[in-house]
């Protein structure tokens, strides 16, 4: 039997878990999915939505804000050990948890497709002379190789990667809002003629695609 000075008011007492990560690195490893989407999906958007590319992230932003009750339910009451096929399986029969853990595996393989095809466009912008579909095989194969050797994670060179994506971010944040001061907001003036002239009617409508692509990468 557990003594009785072993007991709290609301049962035995535990000890209370040991933190391997300090706040910066845990941090670091949950962000740099999310600043590197911010990255490698900005361009893309452009490329899909146009004008409307500075719309679409705010309604991604807005949609991923009323599921935050939910990821944070799922994150701190579930172990996400088994990731996705674990949080289902408490609400749904195996049958459903394995096809959304299927459906993880193929979102994961789309991600780092996408990923590397941007890597390689953004290669290929600065020298006309690399292969697109080339550097993107390559970049996959790689990281393939390096995950059936077994190679993990690093939470020093997570918490290096994550400083280098908000540094960048916050470059480009602060090298735009200059350059747009200094431009006058012409740029902006411009699209708003554009659309005023859109005949939404006849005209596909860009910011579908826009949001599509970014909820993608999400």
């Amino acid at each position: 039997p557990i003594p009785e000075d072993e007991f709290g008011e609301d049962g035995p007492l535990m000890d209370p878990p040991k933190h391997q990560l300090d706040q910066l690195r845990a941090t670091a490893i949950a962000g740099n999915d999310i600043s590197s989407s911010c990255l490698y999906a900005a361009g893309i958007t452009v490329r899909q939505a146009g004008i409307w590319a500075p719309i679409a992230p705010v309604i991604v932003v807005f949609i991923l804000y009323l599921y935050r009750a939910i990821y944070g339910e799922v994150g701190t009451a579930l172990p996400m050990n088994g990731g996705t096929y674990t949080a289902t399986l408490n609400t749904a029969t195996k049958k459903i948890a394995a096809l959304a853990g299927l459906l993880s595996v193929l979102s994961y393989i789309a991600t780092a497709t996408s990923s590397a095809a941007s890597a390689a466009a953004y290669a290929n912008y600065g020298y006309s002379e690399i292969n697109d579909l080339g550097m993107t095989l390559g970049i996959i194969i790689i990281f393939a190789l390096l995950n059936l050797l077994g190679v993990s994670e690093s939470a020093n060179v997570a918490t290096l990667l994550f400083i280098i994506h908000i540094s960048t971010v916050a470059t480009l944040m602060i090298g735009g809002f200059v350059w747009v001061c200094k431009d006058e907001f012409s740029g902006l003036t411009e699209n708003y003629q554009v659309w005023t002239q859109t005949n939404f009617s006849t005209s596909p409508h860009g910011d579908h695609f826009g949001n599509e692509t970014l909820l993608a990468h999400a």
